[in-house]
């Protein structure tokens, strides 16, 4: 098995649904994984860690941005995201590669555009 680079999806949370958000990257995800030679990383995904040991914001963000330090690439989910735009200025600072939304599969670009 050849070791596959891990890559940071970055994209709206909040706005318009947490839920909804999550749900729908959560489909991208699996696709990227699934069609491509990247494991993604989805930090939406601590919506459900929330919801188990509740925490502010700003403790969820760090934690992300520690995790985004052990990706290779973020790939930024199109829509309005204040959070998302700060995780692409950190990755860029990170020096992870920037991939562009056109170019994961098509499958995965309906999920979230959907």
């Amino acid at each position: 098995m050849s070791p596959r680079r891990m890559i940071y999806l970055a994209g709206p949370y909040t706005h318009p649904d947490p839920v909804a958000n999550t749900h729908k990257v959560a489909r991208v995800g699996t696709i990227v994984y699934e069609l491509t030679e990247w494991v993604p990383f989805i930090p939406h995904l601590s919506l459900l860690w929330h919801m188990v040991t509740p925490r502010p914001e700003w403790h969820w963000y760090e934690l992300d941005l520690h995790q985004m330090s052990h990706c290779d690439a973020i790939v930024r989910l199109p829509g309005a995201s204040s959070g998302a735009d700060r995780e692409m200025e950190v990755a860029a600072a990170f020096g992870l590669d920037i991939i562009a939304f056109e170019s994961l599969p098509e499958e995965a670009q309906r999920a979230w555009l959907d």
